[in-house]
């Protein structure tokens, strides 16, 4: 009896330590499976956000693209080289007569890498200007009409796929390119006298992220519903992308967000961000884990129940801990500081394990976003400086023509003494203007260059307007963007003076006060309506104003904005047919811009 009552003593105990194992068998079950998911869990949100950082950068810089076409397609039908295509100044339609013109827009061409090709039609002599293919002067009725047709539907720029050139359409279907087409206005006219395309091949926005070793993860751009581009190693996806379009339409009716799809048995996941420039959507997908966490409470429960029964297995919890989840943490920690805009975070911690690898790609990968980011910025340096210039060279003086008919018709009348005075002031007047290729002149230079144009202005119309310039001595050091104040000048004896009998005054002061330099432009000649005036003020004080007319000042607001942001300002007053006042501002402070 005693022998049989410690058998079962001994069963009891046996099955004791076997429910035990078994209960600390189903505790490592269930953590090491709560674990599994909330593990991946953050690890597929590690790789969300890289994903959409990669995006945001692909945007960046096809943005960047974009912009920097625009501002070449606006810089073409405002240069001379296009504005001065005239029929009336072609004897003979010819090669040679557009030869000046097309070797300028080759040049613009090679000053863009991502450009392809530049066309121009002029609608006066019909005629196709490329910066690749030559000058087509006897175009078709077909092909002409084409071009009139686009021409006539636009009133400003726009981006197309479906721009053809009626002359090599197999090479262009081939090379899939998008054109940023608009229209060409007369500076002189107004009216429309043409159009202008820069052609981009859509592979150069493939190019901008990098699909190499990728597996199954793939790239698309979209616009309207439908594909434009693409760069993916499983071709099937984005074909069966565009028979069903399913994924297409609900990703072309948001601005960003995700989506899951299921290919072959494959989970995958999209995600997509929305262009604010181009309204275009870009988006990636890659292979996506499917994790129940509706479910990861009640797990949660479990395990909390099942360490209450065993508390050993915390000591495990802990060395997860140190193990997994402090590198995750450190990982996410430093994610939120690049997102923030610390960029070049660098985790300096030393592991052994995979986190360790993780960490040092993670330092190449900041390191080289920040090695971008600097790029970047300055390149948008070096953008806004060619733009300064830009405007700059626009404000060339545009007489010289006039001043060549002055200086022949006083050589015939034999007045000499005229003609030295006239060369002698055109010649300090063109000597202060080129400035030896700087952008900034100092106040004396510039007062110098003003004299010389006003005594330029009195050869011409004698007895018509008297100019005097006044600048206080202490002012004369201060630098100033070249070429802003003449056109103002040059305004009084044209719209003033030149417009009223008898004779105008014209006053010019400059002077110092609180800190800032201001220059008053007074004349008693034609004035301005009101209607007209508010026009103007209207133009001067928006920002990027693309107008053909008030071009003078609005262009002077235009660099006051750039060289002096928010320290710089120009305002005019009128009373019609008595005077007008146009008063500039600028501060003491060296102008920001980059010589």
């Amino acid at each position: 009896m005693t022998r049989f009552r410690k058998k079962k003593g001994d069963t009891l105990k046996k099955q004791l330590y076997v429910y035990f194992l078994k209960v600390l068998l189903l505790t490592g079950i269930f953590i090491n499976l709560v674990l599994l998911c909330f593990f991946t869990y953050r690890e597929q949100e590690v790789v969300a956000s890289g994903r959409r950082w990669m995006l945001y950068q692909t945007i960046t810089y096809a943005d960047r693209i974009m912009e920097e076409v625009e501002s070449i397609g606006e810089a073409i039908w405002t240069s001379s080289q296009v504005q001065g295509l005239k029929a009336a100044n072609l004897q003979k339609i010819d090669y040679l007569s557009f030869l000046d013109c097309m070797n300028y827009l080759t040049n613009m061409e090679l000053s863009v890498s991502s450009i392809y090709r530049i066309r121009l039609f002029y609608a006066d002599t019909n005629t196709l200007v490329t910066s690749r293919n030559g000058v087509f002067y006897k175009l078709s009725e077909d092909t002409i009409d084409y071009y009139r047709g686009w021409m006539d539907s636009l009133e400003e720029s726009t981006w197309a796929l479906d721009f053809a050139d009626r002359l090599t359409d197999d090479v262009i279907i081939k090379r899939q390119m998008i054109s940023h087409i608009r229209p060409i206005y007369s500076t002189a006219t107004g009216k429309k006298i043409g159009l202008v395309s820069i052609e981009i091949p859509l592979k150069t926005f493939n190019e901008l992220i990098n699909q190499k070793d990728s597996g199954e993860e793939g790239f698309a751009i979209i616009k309207d519903a439908k594909i434009l581009t693409h760069k993916t190693h499983n071709k099937n996806i984005i074909n069966d992308w565009s028979k069903e379009e399913g994924i297409i339409q609900e990703v072309a009716q948001k601005k960003e967000g995700s989506v899951d799809f299921y290919y072959e048995g494959q989970r995958y996941r999209c995600v997509y961000e929305n262009s604010a420039r181009s309204g275009w959507t870009f988006l990636t997908y890659y292979p996506h884990v499917y994790l129940p966490l509706d479910q990861l409470p009640f797990l949660l429960c479990c395990v909390l129940f099942l360490l209450s029964l065993i508390a050993a297995y915390a000591m495990i919890i802990r060395i997860s801990k140190k193990k997994i989840i402090e590198p995750v943490e450190t990982l996410q920690q430093a994610m939120k500081r690049i997102e923030e805009g610390e960029f070049g975070i660098q985790i300096k911690e030393v592991r052994n394990d995979v986190f360790g690898e993780i960490f040092i790609c993670f330092d190449h990968m900041s390191a080289r976003s920040k090695e971008l980011i600097e790029e970047l910025i300055m390149e948008r340096l070096r953008m806004k400086d060619s733009k300064l210039k830009m405007l700059q060279s626009q404000i060339k003086p545009h007489f010289l023509y006039n001043i060549f008919n002055n200086m022949i018709w006083m050589s015939e009348q034999k007045n000499y003494e005229g003609l030295e005075q006239m060369i002698y002031a055109t010649a300090g007047y063109y000597k202060s203007s080129l400035n030896f290729g700087q952008s900034l002149i100092c106040l004396a230079d510039n007062l110098k260059q003003l004299q010389y144009y006003s005594k330029i202005q009195e050869i011409r119309f004698p007895n018509q307007f008297d100019c005097e310039i006044n600048f206080d001595e202490d002012i004369l050091s201060v630098g100033i963007p070249n070429l802003l104040l003449q056109p103002i000048l040059e305004n009084a004896i044209n719209y003033g003076a030149t417009r009223k009998e008898g004779k105008t005054e014209i006053r010019i002061k400059g002077y110092r006060k609180e800190g800032k330099i201001y220059f008053e432009f007074y004349d008693n000649g034609s004035g301005i309506d009101k209607e007209r005036l508010t026009q103007i003020r209207k133009a001067i004080n928006q920002e990027g104003y693309q107008g053909t007319e008030f071009f003078a000042l609005t262009n002077i607001a235009e660099r006051l904005r750039m060289y002096y942001p928010g320290k710089g300002k120009i305002t005019i007053d009128s009373s019609y047919g008595e005077w007008t006042l146009v008063v500039l501002r600028v501060s003491e402070e060296e102008p920001l811009c980059i010589n």
